[in-house]
């Protein structure tokens, strides 16, 4: 997995220092990170190595329980607060 990412998103919270930014309003720095990716191997194999082990962290389990417990957290507090309007 090789990442280069827009600065300007939620992408760099998820490439952290594995993987290379551009900004999209800057056409040439997008060239110049694919440039590299392209002509460095051995940069090449440090993100790909990095991105596997970064994505790792994030699965669809991962995903469901944090949405479910938001979910639940929610339910918890209306019965304590209000009743549920049917």
């Amino acid at each position: 997995m090789i990442i280069a990412g827009k600065v300007i998103t939620s992408l760099p919270e998820i490439i952290v220092d594995n993987g290379l930014f551009f900004d999209t309003h800057q056409p040439d720095q997008l060239a110049t990170c694919m440039k590299q990716i392209y002509s460095d191997t051995e940069l090449r194999k440090t993100l790909e190595q990095a991105g596997l082990q970064q994505s790792k962290k994030f699965t669809w389990q991962k995903a469901a329980r944090i949405v479910l417990s938001a979910m639940e957290e929610m339910v918890y507090e209306n019965k304590l607060n209000q009743p549920v309007v049917v």
